[in-house]
C-alpha cells in the first residue's frame, strides 16, 4: 500500500522592481533568492528549498507578488 506524503506549504514573496527580482519567505528565515526575471527566481526557489529548509519536501508554494509603489511625484 502506498503512503502519500503531505506537502509542506511554504509562503514565498516575490519582490519585483526595475533592477530585478528577489524572493524571501517568512517560513525560511534569512533566505533570499535573486535573479533577473520571475521565471529565473521561481526556478531557483524550487531548486533551493530542500537545501534551505533541510527537508526533502514535497513543498507546495503559496506565492505572493509584490510590486514597487508608483511614485506620486
Amino acid at each position: 500500500m502506498s503512503r502519500m506524503t503531505k506537502a509542506r506549504i511554504i509562503a514565498i514573496e516575490y519582490h519585483i522592481d526595475p533592477e530585478g527580482v528577489y524572493a524571501t519567505s517568512p517560513d525560511v528565515p534569512s533566505w533570499v533568492v535573486a535573479g533577473r526575471s520571475v521565471s529565473e527566481v521561481r526556478e531557483l526557489v524550487s531548486d533551493g528549498l530542500e537545501f534551505a529548509t533541510g527537508e526533502s519536501g514535497p513543498f507546495e508554494l503559496s506565492e505572493t507578488f509584490c510590486y514597487p509603489e508608483e511614485s506620486s511625484t
